[in-house]
């Protein structure tokens, strides 16, 4: 098939794409950088990966021309030429944000996934923040830096250090290192952590003597050596809560006796690593160490060696390893496979090496202009015409050797340029790995090098024939209203979901809106034969409506002048759109956040709560004008967002010193879980009580009360309740709970009682209390203090009554215990007297009878039973001739009982009435 009528557009399509072996790439230039001329071979830099921004600090080990009153990264203004400036750029070249850099030298920076940029400084101290220089955390990873009034972050212990007995201890690093000897010479991070490697400070020898600084810890063979066991490596595998660990040592070799400092190394975090810990390989001599926290190993790989450059692949599976004889060594990870060897021809090491997604490694050499003249007329001044250029260039190289090479010009020298200058403008290629492809960042140019997407390639490449390029192909046939496009469409009738799925696909993938637009164009034609085909087979045009949502959003965030987040589609899909709004709402970009949260159907609740607290802690109003602004705005999306945390913000707000603020907040958050915590930490405790009553969560009751009993002095506390019926209830419930288990408050119960005047309650645990204990020492005051709170109540008379009739009774019973040295306490009334009537203490039993007016009936039952079991049947009988309050049955019942029945029947004919005594009587002569 002849596809002449897009043939011109195909070949603009595919201008940029590369042929590595069988596969194409294609290398994009997203932006043109918005920072002008710059000389970036003069700054340190460090590339966010998923298109984040990109981190410049002056590199202190080169010179750099001072241009008064110049901005930007192209020079130091003369009023910090000591300080050094730290910039943060979009992908695109925008200042985000630049700040003076007054911490200790820098060795090292990164970014993490949420954009936050960890900077590991010579001392030791390493600071995380965020992309305006506001700092989130920092650590010391334990080379003494001390606590000082510069903000130092503190010093954490280092684990694994060896001790004299050769295990492993927690511990700083005195004896060992100390801070003016052995500093961070370079580091490596990952997204949860890094790894520091420590040595002796450059320049200075053993004796502490100084010599002139070498650099140290380039990609090179080193010009120095030192003992090996000045070197050590500290990991730290968690940011979140930094653990400082030493690795273990690479072993001393037997000769020469001393080992330079490694020529490269490079990390393998736990999450790519097979045995699932921090990896490091050092290159070192001639061969590869591996170290993880256990052990220091060989790999044996001498005849490569030395290696100057190494590069782990995004999926950890693979390492590309550049040999001095400037060979380019790709093997698997665990040494096991070898992918492929090839010889670069170049004479030096690349400046910048990274994989490209998983297939290939890129190289690149940075150019410039070289000198023509060894010994130009005046020292450090030559002119334009004395220099001849030098391209940069990256090698691509594949799986089987197969490789390109890119070629970089020069950047143009600013048009203002004076005749003649000090530093030549050069071409600075930094490569940065990305999961899919690799980010090319230089002076002038943001460009993405990566595998052309399947989808892509089976549209575009030259002769391409199937499904999709033929749909592709019926579009421009029918917007020339040739009848060809309906027999097109037949050809591929089978396939054409797969033709609209594979557009889409390709749509998403490429990053010209003019491509998108006519790939999705093309999908939508296909779409129609499916939807109208009559057949009930339409197409499921979710992926359709979802892609194109996406490439919408992607568009919006690559726009130079915005986001300029440098993001492909496959990025975007492994970001997540909500880390994508998460970076956005970081930078400050609040409306376009909210924008892509409601052109996605996502939540933009922590959108609003993120701008609120940065217009907080940003605030320049005062907290009057700042309450009605941030009250009113999220009062106008209160109903769209109902979801809105006003806790989170208040929370801010009262960080910041602003109450007011806060407490007007709180008012309008619908979670009183939320609400009620955080009112407490801010002192404002009725509130909280009252919240937490109203919400009828008991859980959130206790939590106040709680708080507040740990705060307040007794009378305070019982009086912040009083006003709440509802907590007092809640109150004494616990206390009631806590005296009963006999917990570390069992007093509050008479507390509480006592302070709400309730002293009928009051009284009844103090006699509830009295009956918990054995001694009438302990037991007595508790009733006294009991009586006295009964008597001050005239409806509890009976109450009173009781109380002293059993203080009495105790009394009694102590004084019958230290008589008889039987036990009489806690018995009743009847109890005690019936006691002593079996123990014959008659006339003891009379008092006691009388004294607490023991009824008649209930005495006689006592005395029967007394004699009954004594059986003392003369005393019974002597006791029956008076007259019986309560008859004769009982005295018939309780000797049947004891089996006497001859004694029962002396009773029988004394029972009334006449048909009563005949039961017993047959009930006699039954036993009988």
């Amino acid at each position: 098939m002849i596809r002449s009528s897009y043939t011109t557009y195909v070949t603009q399509a595919t201008a940029d794409w590369l042929l590595l072996g069988s596969t194409f790439y294609r290398r994009t230039q997203l932006y043109s950088m918005g920072w002008g001329p710059t000389d970036l071979s003069n700054y340190q830099v460090a590339v966010c990966q998923f298109g984040g921004p990109i981190a410049l600090i002056r590199n202190d080990r080169k010179l750099m021309l001072l241009q008064p009153g110049a901005a930007g990264p192209t020079s130091i203004s003369t009023s910090a030429t000591l300080v050094p400036t730290m910039f943060f750029y979009t992908s695109s070249g925008k200042l985000i944000h630049s700040f003076a850099w007054t911490r200790p030298r820098l060795v090292r920076m990164a970014w993490t996934e949420s954009e936050k940029l960890i900077a590991c400084c010579e001392d030791g101290s390493v600071v995380i923040c965020d992309v305006f220089g506001e700092v989130v955390t920092s650590f010391g990873l334990g080379l003494g830096v001390g606590i000082r009034g510069d903000g130092t972050p503190p010093e954490l212990p280092i684990e694994g250090l060896p001790t004299s007995t050769g295990s492993a201890s927690s511990s700083s690093l005195p004896g060992i290192v100390g801070k003016d000897r052995l500093v961070v010479l370079d580091c490596r991070m990952w997204n949860s952590g890094l790894v520091a490697m420590v040595g002796p400070r450059p320049g200075r020898r053993d004796n502490g003597s100084s010599s002139p600084a070498v650099p140290t810890m380039v990609l090179q063979p080193p010009t120095t050596s030192l003992p090996s066991d000045q070197y050590y490596f500290i990991a730290v595998t968690d940011l979140a809560s930094p653990r400082p660990r030493v690795l273990p040592s690479i072993p001393s070799p037997q000769t020469p006796s001393t080992i330079a400092p490694p020529h490269a190394w490079m990390v393998i975090p736990p999450h790519l690593s097979p045995s699932r810990t921090v990896e490091v390989l050092i290159a070192v001599a001639s061969t590869l160490y591996l170290i993880d926290p256990a052990s220091a190993a060989d790999q044996l790989l001498s005849q490569h060696g030395p290696f100057l450059s190494l590069a782990v692949s995004a999926n950890g599976k693979f390492l590309a390893l550049y040999t001095k004889d400037n060979k380019i060594w790709v093997v698997s990870t665990d040494f096991s496979k070898n992918m492929c060897l090839w010889e670069t021809g170049m004479d030096s090491p690349p400046d910048s090496m990274a994989w490209c997604g998983t297939d290939a490694v890129a190289m690149a050499w940075n150019g410039g202009m070289l000198s023509t003249e060894k010994s130009p007329s005046k020292a450090n001044r030559r002119t334009k015409d004395q220099f001849i250029d030098r391209q940069g260039q990256i090698i691509l190289v594949g799986p089987n050797a197969e490789n390109v090479t890119l070629s970089y010009d020069p950047p143009l020298p600013p048009a203002t340029a004076p005749a003649t200058v000090t530093i030549p403008p050069s071409t600075f290629i930094h490569l940065a790995p990305e999961v899919d492809s690799v980010r090319v960042i230089t002076s002038d140019s943001c460009e993405i090098l990566g595998k052309v997407p399947a989808a892509t390639e089976a549209v575009f490449r030259i002769g391409a024939t199937g499904p999709a390029a033929t749909l592709y192909d019926a579009l421009e046939c029918f917007e020339r209203k040739s009848p060809k496009a309906d027999e097109l469409v037949r050809s591929i009738r089978p396939d054409l979901t797969f033709a609209i799925d594979t557009l889409v696909e390709a749509a998403a993938s490429d990053f010209s809106t003019a491509a998108q637009k006519a790939l999705l164009k093309a999908a939508s034609f296909g779409k129609c034969f499916l939807d109208g085909d009559g057949q009930g087979t339409g197409y499921n045009a979710e992926k359709f409506v979802d892609t194109c949502r996406a490439v919408r959003v992607l568009n919006g965030v690559r726009d130079p002048g915005g986001a300029g987040m440098a993001i492909t589609y496959g990025q975007y899909m492994r970001l997540t759109p909500e880390v994508l709004v998460d970076r956005l709402i970081n930078r400050r970009m609040h409306l376009f956040a909210l924008r892509v949260c409601e052109y996605l159907a996502m939540s933009g609740e922590r959108v609003i709560v993120h701008w609120a607290r940065t217009k907080i802690r940003r605030a320049k109003e005062n907290e009057e004008t700042l309450t009605k602004l941030i009250v009113d705005r999220i009062a106008s999306v209160s109903e769209q967002y109902p979801g809105l945390s006003y806790a989170d913000i208040a929370k801010e707000a009262f960080r910041v010193g602003m109450t007011t603020l806060a407490t007007t907040l709180l008012d309008f958050e619908p979670h009183s879980s939320h609400t009620v915590p955080l009112l407490l930490a801010m002192g404002s405790d009725s509130l909280a009580l009252s919240k937490a009553v109203a919400s009828g969560d008991t859980d959130l009751v206790n939590l106040v009360l709680l708080h507040l009993r740990r705060k307040l002095s007794a009378a305070e506390f019982f009086r912040s309740v009083a006003s709440e019926p509802a907590a007092a209830r809640r109150l004494e419930v616990y206390a009631r709970r806590q005296w009963e288990v006999g917990g570390e408050d069992a007093g509050l119960l008479k507390d509480f009682y006592y302070q709400d005047d309730r002293r009928g309650e009051g009284a009844d645990v103090l006699v509830a209390e009295s009956l918990r204990g054995t001694d009438s020492a302990v037991r007595i005051p508790l009733l006294r203090a009991a009586l006295k709170l009964y008597s001050e109540d005239k409806e509890l008379a009976f109450e009173a009554r009781a109380t002293e009739e059993e203080i009495r009774l105790i009394q009694v019973q102590e004084s019958l215990e230290k008589e008889f040295g039987r036990p009489f306490l806690d018995a009743t009334i009847s109890d005690t007297v019936y006691r002593l009537l079996v123990m014959g203490q008659a006339s003891r039993a009379q008092k006691i009878r009388a004294d607490f007016k023991v009824p008649d009936k209930r005495f006689w039952w006592l005395k029967l039973k007394a004699l009954v079991r004594t059986s003392n049947w003369e005393e019974l009988d002597r006791f029956s001739r008076t007259k019986s309050p309560i008859g004769f049955a009982p005295f018939v019942d309780e000797c049947l009982k004891v089996n006497a029945p001859k004694e029962a029947a002396k009773y029988v004919d004394r029972i009334e009435p006449p048909d009563l005594r005949a039961q017993y009587l047959e009930r006699i002569r039954g036993v009988v």
